[in-house]
């Protein structure tokens, strides 16, 4: 008879425990989360092409949201949603990701990230000089040479630094 038992108690124990899995994934993104958006004071950042007096002024765009049904094949029975947020620092170039997906979901989806390359992946960095400024928490992330993006140099501070995009370095004017 305790065989008999056992299987029902297992069984409610394992459903109360998914429908509690569902309940804690998921959600709107932190302060944490967003403080990866910058807003530049004055509203525009300019940028000097390394080397020449070649300027471009760069407005990074508004924070987009978006809510999205959790969707992974496991979760297909919970009822449960979260935001994204997204903003484009180099308009047609970089976009800065943020995903809150939640509680022990796949590697890496609530992690920040720019042209795919995930902040969580790199250790900040403090006194770096770029174009005679010095920033502090500094994340720089070299990328694939082969990409037509890399080495770029960002900061939850001031946003974004310095990039190369189709071999033409580019630095934030201080």
């Amino acid at each position: 008879m305790r065989p008999i038992l056992f299987v029902p108690l297992a069984l409610a124990i394992a459903a109360s425990g998914c429908r509690k899995d569902c309940e804690e994934k998921g959600g709107v993104l932190s302060a944490d989360e967003r403080s990866w958006f910058v807003e530049p004071a004055g509203g525009a950042v300019r940028y000097r092409l390394e080397g020449t007096d070649s300027i471009i002024t760069v407005v990074p765009a508004s924070v987009e949201l978006k809510w999205n049904k959790g969707n992974f094949e496991r979760e297909e029975h919970c009822e449960w949603g979260y935001q994204t947020g997204s903003q484009s620092v180099a308009p047609g170039i970089l976009l800065v990701e943020v995903e809150h997906c939640g509680v022990g979901v796949e590697e890496n989806l609530n992690s920040a990230r720019i042209f795919g390359l995930h902040f969580s992946d790199y250790t900040p960095q403090d006194a770096l000089e770029v174009n005679n400024a010095t920033y502090n928490a500094v994340y720089v992330m070299p990328g694939s040479i082969t990409s037509p993006v890399h080495d770029i140099v960002f900061s939850k501070e001031v946003g974004l630094i310095a990039y190369t995009h189709d071999g033409e370095r580019w630095l934030r004017e201080p």
